[in-house]
């Protein structure tokens, strides 16, 4: 299995038991899964840092998609 796939695992796991006390622990997982030491290890010595160098670059993208939807995102409409 694909540390993609146990990622995806955890997320969808946090997810379906709706446990909010699970959350984190799944999000860290995931971090560990997709990032490694070094992505766990900045997040927790400087969590700004971690943001600007693994986060910011797509949270306008996202937030783009929640605001105007999958199929509108990007789009001239949508602020892009």
């Amino acid at each position: 299995m694909t540390n993609e796939q146990m990622a995806l695992g955890e997320a969808v796991k946090a997810i379906y038991f709706d446990d909010s006390s699970d959350y984190q622990t799944a999000l860290w997982q995931i971090v560990q899964l997709l990032g490694g030491n070094e992505a766990v290890g900045l997040l927790e010595a400087d969590a700004s840092a971690a943001y600007h160098k693994y986060a910011a670059d797509i949270g306008a993208t996202v937030h783009n998609a929640a605001l105007c939807g999958p199929r509108e995102a990007g789009s001239q409409s949508c602020g892009a």
